[in-house]
């Protein structure tokens, strides 16, 4: 009964460590990427921003999903996330080269393996 009880609490401190150290690394990576795209937002309305942003982000996980199921990465897992937002923003009127999406993509992809790693981290700490 003791032990059970020190484990949820020490599962549940564990936990709330993952949010917090997770709510930092979001809010950091949320800064670099205003710093990095500044020269695309102010080209762009909020609106058209906030959309591209949306689209890269997809385009960023449908890259993650192709790349799990045909075996790709690296530069070819890129070029499908690329490829995909250059479309959809193509579709939806936004006038957007390569090299402001790329700094999106790039820390995008940052965040998702932070975020996977300390994750991963975290819970092989709780198992015992």
């Amino acid at each position: 009964m003791l032990v059970e009880q020190f484990t949820q609490i020490a599962v549940q401190a564990i936990v709330a460590g993952a949010v917090v150290i997770i709510t930092a690394i979001k809010t950091g990576i949320i800064s670099f990427l205003q710093a990095k795209s500044e020269e695309l937002k102010s080209k762009k309305t909020t609106q058209e921003y906030n959309l591209l942003r949306d689209i890269c982000s997809t385009g960023v996980q449908f890259a993650e999903q192709i790349g799990k199921r045909f075996g790709i990465s690296g530069e070819e897992k890129l070029n499908e996330a690329k490829t995909y937002i250059l479309s959809e923003a193509k579709r939806h009127h936004l006038d957007v080269e390569d090299k402001h999406i790329q700094p999106i993509i790039e820390a995008l992809v940052k965040a998702m393996n932070e975020t996977r790693d300390v994750l991963l981290d975290k819970l092989t700490e709780t198992v015992p």
